[in-house]
């Protein structure tokens, strides 16, 4: 067999202990084999065989671990039970035989020496600690917990719990913070002039995160407001800018309206890049950079176009740069982080974030502890290194660092020579949203691993496994170009060709790379439109030309193209449903991959928007939706005329004509009466009762499906507000949370479910790039090329830059300086990052790649997307290419186009609105009356009784009612009742009068007025000097304020098992005490009575005690209960 062209480098890297070792793997390469290969050369080494626990190896996801500890596995079992002498067949385990052979060799080891050294590995591989960094650093804090400064038995959230204990923690502060004696209303009143409430909820969310640092953030904020000489980051970054506008200027000699920009702006730069105070000039707008850039003109190329423009915005952003009328409330804000944070921690949880900045700490700040880590952890194994969080490379590098050495911060860090394999690929860095850096990954690797001294060593694999030669081939000529020859430090990585194992696929026609172009039929097609065209012709193409027609190769043997084969690749899911309608309509099954497709679901959102509308009467927006939707029906004339009539509001009658607004406005007026007086599940369970929300889903042309969808937003509705202190406002804010970030949720399991078993067809696998990384794929369709990222720029970010420590914020148009730069180094980031991004996409197919694309019709519609890049990377304007072959590459590149329709989405499975007079057919309508007869049976029966609302004769709770607690708010007095029943929750009874001066009641009292105060004490006195004081002195008391509830009959007809016509008995038992072997409760009454008034008066309360016996019997499991009433003003007792 020919030896691979870096099999060398492949040795070196799995043996090699004497150096650390940066592998750079490409796509394809075998990263995880050779992961595995070295873990086993650590095992069975001479001398010197580590145990498993001495190895820590770390991972970007569950998944990869797990594969990675399976492999392992599976080779250490092998090796223990193989027989030398009969090796097993198959080329797997042939070069498992193969690596044996070699361990043995190369160590010395006879087969019982092996055996004894993988027997031990496998014994303790689940207590190894393989697996991701998040889970290695929850390993460190219990380990150390008091140095950690976390509970040890403490629990790691995964997002969830964290937001809600931020939501929380932030409404107790603003009542704080907003109430008459709050301290910062002056902070208050001058940021509310600028931002809304809502931004800076926001921005204090940002802030409790704990990988942002907040020392270092009040220390910019310091320098903001003392105006002295710009941080040296700063002026380094404005020399930079000022230099490239002249070198610009040099080659556009011209004193056009962008010339005369650029010169205004170098002007300002070098008053930023001085090292003097800033002058009042260094932050004021001149005219001439007060305007819009001008287009791009024949003199400029539209790289320097690019150039300059970015120069121009970023000096504007720099020199209007302000944070001041913020400032103060921003220190408040981060008083009221720390606070968060800590009380978070001291709640027994550490969050997702916080798992990794207390890591780092740990090891940072204790010497003696990171030595003892470092000695019980000899070898240190990281994959995908690209796109480790800088603080994950802080973490790494004190663990690996010389045994005799205890640096204070990262950039002094010494390694042990052999200590540290990393691997990973740069040009497949694409988690900047998840922190990963390029710069800080350029400065871990040069400036540390691989520095000079460090006995470091650099290997680069480049042989790929995945795709043949065709594919390659113009994979590797795209990019040649849009990857430089060498690398730009901390942006972008230099290009490195993959050499592919597998020949040409040149007999059959139906492999290699194909482009795939659709043209809009119609004349004036934007983006949008182009994208609908693209998404039918594709599912149309696939369904007509492709599935059962074509071939691919499966390892030896050629098959037919089947669904299961292929992966739709999308930059974002955010147009998922257009290809995802696409496929429905044409029968071909699919599955979606996780991220935000299951939020942009149209059922997903009609629900959320009617809770929202419902809810909070002022959202406009979201009850035009409604009124759009198929619950409402709404045309776009009608929403006009209420809209002109100024009634886009349910809570008013709309014009006359609207039958369908009518209806619908007198269901909201329903929802949003009920829905705030009933917990989130039984008000979930209430509209979904008088809202036909599983019908309309159903009507869906995938109706099981969105149903399922239906089903799983409410399960997720329910978990959010079961927890403690939750309510509807919760509820409404993570619904708006959800639909504005998207974050990462499938749609519900049923999707999958037997996609596998249709004839062995399978599924098409629909899901974005980022979501595709490290799977493969035997034909990969990357569509929607012609789209840019749709990529929002955010309003409130608080962003830290590792490599120099600074902080940055951007609130709206109010930035801090450190804000403005960050936000110029992201754009710029996310520029470099968009190449790597493709890089990943092209790389995916084993045996077919199909880049799709529509092709708009007008010139402004076209984005910077992926098919410009792949433009830039062949040399050729692909926008303008005619059917037929092109050469890429060395290779003939077939080019199809395709002239496409465009059929508009759906927007339900109905035009008009849900009207139950003609959705139904006439001989459903007896059913559908004996439901509604039924429901409306239900409906009279209560779903919680009171014994307030017993006794007045009702039937069920209403408007105005509580839970009883014990006494008559309507003829007593509420505030004396309350007071009263208060006092006496912790009242002693071995003592008299005397305790209402007690610290605890001499509170309450001093808190009312004085004529109350005296009547409570009156009150309270009456009671101490009656007959039944001495007899509760003698009792002993088993509970005081004792929740009640309890199943009561009630209705108009018998329960049955099917129908139950069962309600809940609500109430509080004051005082539940044991007197002379019986069982006793006792109510608080504090009526105006006296004398013979007082048994009349109990009569009055006989089915509150009735009830109230009954539920101590019911939950104590006695046979009989004593009940007595106390009034307390006569001070007489009454037994019932």
């Amino acid at each position: 067999m020919t030896p691979l062209s870096d099999q060398r480098a492949r040795e070196r890297a799995a043996t090699a202990m004497d150096r650390n070792v940066v592998v750079t793997a490409g796509a394809g390469t075998g990263k995880t084999t050779l992961l595995v290969d070295r873990l086993t050369h650590l095992l069975f080494r001479r001398p010197d065989p580590l145990p498993i626990g001495g190895i820590v190896a770390l991972t970007f996801t569950n998944k990869a671990a797990n594969e990675m500890k399976l492999r392992l596995h599976d080779r250490l079992r092998l090796w223990v039970t193989m027989d030398p002498s009969d090796p097993p067949g198959g080329p797997g385990l042939r070069r498992e035989c193969e690596q044996m052979a070699d361990i043995k060799l190369r160590y010395g080891l006879d087969g019982r020496r092996l055996r004894e050294l993988a027997q031990a590995a496998l014994r303790d591989l689940e207590k190894s600690q393989l697996g991701t960094i998040h889970s290695f650093a929850a390993h460190l804090l219990r380990l150390y917990p008091q140095q950690s400064g976390v509970d040890p038995e403490f629990v790691e959230d995964d997002g969830s719990r964290f937001a809600d204990h931020v939501e929380r923690e932030w409404r107790l502060w603003l009542d704080e913070e907003l109430a008459p004696d709050g301290a910062g209303h002056t902070a208050w009143r001058a940021a509310l002039a600028h931002v809304s409430i809502e931004e800076i909820r926001e921005l204090a969310v940002c802030l409790c995160s704990e990988l942002v640092p907040l020392d270092a953030l009040s220390e910019s904020l310091a320098w903001e407001q003392s105006g002295g000489a710009a941080p040296e980051v700063i002026r380094r970054w404005a020399a930079r800018l000022r230099d490239q506008a002249s070198g610009l200027r040099l080659s556009h000699q011209k004193t056009n309206t962008m010339e005369r920009m650029l010169d205004t702006a170098m002007a300002r730069l070098d008053l930023w890049a001085g090292e003097d105070r800033l002058s009042t000039d260094a932050r004021a707008l001149p005219p001439d950079l007060d305007r819009t850039v001008p287009s791009k003109t024949t003199s400029w190329t539209k790289e320097d176009h690019a150039a300059a423009k970015a120069i121009i915005e970023s000096t504007k952003r720099l020199v209007q740069a302000d944070m001041s009328p913020l400032a103060p409330l921003l220190t408040r804000l981060i008083g009221f982080a720390g606070t968060c944070r800590r009380r978070f921690v001291d709640s027994g949880c550490v969050s997702f974030d916080g798992l990794l900045a207390r890591a780092r700490d740990l090891l940072r700040d204790h010497p003696d502890v990171r030595r003892a880590l470092k000695h019980q952890f000899r070898a240190i194994l990281v994959d995908e290194f690209q796109d480790t969080d800088p603080v994950q490379y802080e973490l790494v590098l004190f663990l690996a660092e010389a045994e005799d050495r205890d640096a204070p911060r990262w950039q002094e860090v010494c390694l042990e020579p052999g200590k540290l394999f990393v691997v990973g690929d740069p040009k497949q860095s694409i988690y900047a949203f998840r922190r990963a850096d390029m710069e800080a990954y350029d400065r871990v690797i040069d400036g540390v691993v691989l520095a000079d001294g460090a006995f470091g060593e650099s290997l680069v694999l480049q042989t790929n496994f995945r795709s043949h030669a065709d594919l390659l081939a113009p994979v590797n000529a795209c990019f040649s170009r849009l990857f430089p020859a060498e690398a730009l430090k901390g942006l972008q990585p230099k290009n490195e060709p993959l050499v592919p194992v597998m020949p040409a696929a040149a007999a059959n026609p139906h492999e290699g790379l194909l482009v795939r172009l659709v043209r809009p039929r119609e004349p004036e097609a934007d983006a949008e439109t182009a994208t609908r065209c693209e998404a039918e012709s594709l599912a149309h193409w696939l369904s007509e030309e492709v599935f059962g027609r074509r071939q691919l190769q499966e390892g030896d043997v050629s098959v037919t193209v089947k669904p299961r084969h292929v992966g739709i690749l999308l930059r974002t899911l955010t147009v998922a449903r257009e290809y995802v309608e696409a496929l429905r309509r044409h029968h071909i099954p699919y599955v979606t991959e996780g991220e935000k497709h299951f939020f942009e679901r149209q059922e997903v959102i009609d629900l959320g928007n009617l809770l929202c509308a419902c809810l909070t009467p002022h959202d406009q927006i979201a009850l035009a939706a409604v009124l759009r939707s198929a619950l409402g029906g709404l045309t776009d004339r009608e929403l006009e005329q209420l809209v002109s009539a100024g009634r886009l509001d349910f809570r008013r009658d709309p014009p006359t004509g609207l039958p369908s607004a009518e209806r619908l406005y007198r269901l909201l007026r329903d929802l949003h009466h009920t829905l705030p007086r009933l917990p989130v599940v039984e008000g979930l369970e209430y509209l979904f009762d008088r809202v036909p929300v599983l019908e309309l889903a159903a009507a869906w042309q995938d109706g099981e499906q969105a149903v399922a969808n239906v089903k799983k937003l409410r399960a997720l509705l329910i978990q959010t507000g079961e927890p403690p202190g939750a309510s509807w406002r919760t509820v409404v804010r993570r619904l708006r949370g959800w639909f504005l970030d998207r974050p990462d949720e499938a749609e519900s399991p049923l999707a999958e479910e037997g996609t596998e078993a249709l004839d062995q067809e399978g599924a098409v696998r629909v899901l974005s790039i980022h979501k595709a990384k490290g799977l493969e794929f035997p034909m990969v369709i990357l569509a929607g090329l012609h789209r840019g990222t749709d990529r929002r720029e955010d309003r409130i970010t608080v962003h830290q830059d590792w490599s120099t420590g600074l902080v940055g914020v951007q609130v709206g148009a109010w930035r801090t300086v450190g804000g403005v730069y960050l936000g110029a180094k992201l754009s710029e980031r996310q520029r470099a990052e968009e190449r790597r991004v493709l890089y990943v996409a092209m790389t995916r197919a084993k045996r077919r790649l199909v880049l799709s694309a529509g092709l708009p019709t007008t010139r402004s519609s076209r984005g910077e997307g992926g098919l410009s890049l792949v433009s830039e990377g062949w040399g050729m304007d692909l926008q303008e290419c005619r059917p037929g072959p092109i050469q890429v590459g060395g290779v003939s590149v077939p080019v199809e186009v395709a002239v496409g329709d465009d059929l508009p989405l759906t927007r339900s499975g109905h035009d008009a609105a849900w009207d139950p007079e003609t959705a139904v057919t006439a001989d459903q309508n007896a059913r559908w009356d004996a439901r509604e007869a039924r429901c409306a049976a239900a409906h009279e029966v209560p779903r919680f009784l009171t014994a307030t609302g017993l006794q007045a004769g009702r039937a069920g709770p209403q408007a105005g009612d509580h839970v009883d607690d014990g006494f008559d708010m309507s003829r007593g007095g509420p505030q004396t009742g309350i007071l009263a029943h208060r006092l006496l929750e912790g009242w002693d009874f071995t003592k008299g009068i005397e305790q209402l001066e007690g610290e605890h009641n001499k509170g309450w009292l001093t808190a009312v007025d004085r004529p109350l105060a005296d009547e409570l004490r009156s009150i309270l006195d009456t009671f101490v000097r009656s007959a039944v004081y001495p007899e509760l002195q003698r009792a002993e008391i088993l509970g005081r304020e004792v929740p009640l509830m309890i199943p009561w009959a009630a209705g108009p007809t018998p329960s049955s098992a099917h129908h139950p016509q069962s309600s809940v008995m609500q109430g509080v038992v004051d005082l539940l005490f044991r007197l002379d072997g019986r069982l006793w409760i006792a109510d608080y009454k504090t009526d105006r009575v006296e004398g013979t008034e007082v048994r009349a008066r109990a009569e009055t309360y006989r089915r509150q005690s009735e009830a109230y016996q009954a539920g101590v019997r019911q939950a104590l499991g006695v046979p009989s209960v004593g009940f007595q009433f106390l009034f307390l003003r006569a001070g007489q007792v009454v037994e019932m």
